[in-house]
């Protein structure tokens, strides 16, 4: 079968809808790494950012660029570089 066969054997709308989006983008992984409020626990895919619409982990914001990057310190990762090296080895709390 040549490629234009194969494309219309498989014309259904979702999977035309879906090819149509684009992977993940810089801006998108910068939202990623960000610490601003309305970033956290936001853009999990690592690949397809459709997902996180799909799921609504998608940062919405209109900031092109977020103001902070990093962990939120003093939420759960503690302040202090000797301390966060230390963190995966603590004993949790119960």
């Amino acid at each position: 079968m040549r490629c234009r066969q194969v494309r219309r054997a498989d014309d259904g709308a979702l999977t035309t809808r879906l090819r149509r989006l684009p992977p993940l983008t810089p801006d998108f992984h910068h939202w990623h790494h960000a610490s601003d409020d309305e970033a956290i626990d936001k853009n999990y895919a690592a690949h397809y950012a459709f997902l996180d619409y799909l799921f609504g982990t998608a940062v919405k914001s209109k900031k092109v660029f977020p103001e902070t990057y990093g962990v939120v310190v003093g939420d759960y990762m503690p302040d202090g570089f000797v301390k966060q090296q230390m963190f995966p080895f603590r004993k949790p709390k119960t």
